[in-house]
């Protein structure tokens, strides 16, 4: 794992704490998109814990189980996998690769511990490759990120018992790889947030405050000290990101008044074709609906219109 993923993950993790603390409800929820973004945000960060641990999990050595313990699990969650998986197949006409990735648990545990190892192996490499476009799908057969997981684990340490290391650099490459894919779905909800962050501001100024501090906060390996250039850069590359993102929250903020004070100018027009219609129905007689007026608060208009922006 590189330290400038880790470094995403603490960043990431501030910014879920600060949105789901329990004092911060109403600030979150002032704004649909921004409360939209936020649980996204935290579904990302959730999955990219997951593959962390995962990575993990696969680099340790040690492990207090005995190596039957270890073929017993693996191999009743790989049944589970493989049947899954299996019915997907079939239903969707993949004949071949259905029997190809067929697998039973007695098949499993009466194999040799080489053949064992290779058959789950290969079981994950097509559930993984189909999982990449079929995800939800696979899903509605038991075939979940959490199984895929598990299976991927403990194949992992069955690897490490009987000395199959390249199984292991498999399962920690796949999880690794992973890894950006939920960083980059972080990074887009952020995004989402910090245009809409200025609209908090004039009701819930210290959320957004620390909202912003979260956002920025930089955190480096401990094991390595900055030199004060470096801390420099730092400190110029975040003023730029805050720069560039209030510039495109005042933007957002000015298409949103623009889009709210055209569709009153429609609301008022059409009211004024309605009556003049009923005025000719009866018999010409001028009654005229008093037009709705256009909201003159740009502000208000651009919080209001807010609450309807889906992330």
């Amino acid at each position: 794992m590189k330290t400038r993923d880790t470094n995403k993950l603490l960043m990431f993790l501030a910014v879920v704490d600060h949105c789901t603390a329990p004092e911060n409800s109403d600030s979150v929820t002032h704004l649909a998109g921004f409360a939209l973004a936020a649980e996204r945000l935290q579904l990302a960060v959730e999955g990219l814990q997951d593959r962390f641990s995962l990575s993990l999990q696969l680099d340790s050595t040690a492990s207090s189980d005995s190596k039957a313990s270890i073929l017993s699990l693996l191999a009743q969650e790989a049944a589970n996998l493989s049947g899954g998986f299996v019915t997907w197949a079939m239903v969707n006409g993949h004949d071949e690769l259905a029997r190809q990735a067929h697998l039973t648990r007695s098949s499993i545990t009466g194999a040799r511990e080489v053949e064992a190892a290779d058959w789950v192996d290969g079981l994950l490499n097509r559930v993984n490759q189909a999982a990449e476009t079929e995800a939800a799908a696979l899903a509605d057969y038991g075939v979940t990120a959490e199984l895929i997981d598990n299976v991927t684990v403990l194949h992992g340490r069955f690897s490490q018992m009987i000395g199959r290391p390249r199984s292991i650099i498999q399962a920690r490459k796949r999880a690794n790889e992973s890894i950006p894919l939920f960083i980059a779905k972080a990074d887009e909800q952020l995004a989402h947030m910090d245009r809409l962050a200025p609209l908090l501001e004039k009701h819930h100024p210290e959320f957004v405050a620390t909202y912003r501090d979260k956002r920025k906060t930089i955190h480096f390996a401990a094991s390595r000290s900055l030199s004060e250039p470096e801390k420099a850069n730092a400190e110029v590359r975040a003023a730029k990101e805050e720069l560039l993102d209030a510039e495109k929250a005042v933007e957002l903020a000015q298409i949103l008044v623009k889009r709210d004070a055209t569709l009153a100018k429609a609301r008022q027009l059409r009211a004024t074709l309605a009556d003049s219609k009923a005025g000719e129905v009866n018999g010409g007689t001028n009654r005229k609906a008093t037009p709705i007026p256009a909201r003159e608060d740009p502000g208000q208009l651009a919080t209001e219109s807010a609450n309807g922006l889906v992330a």
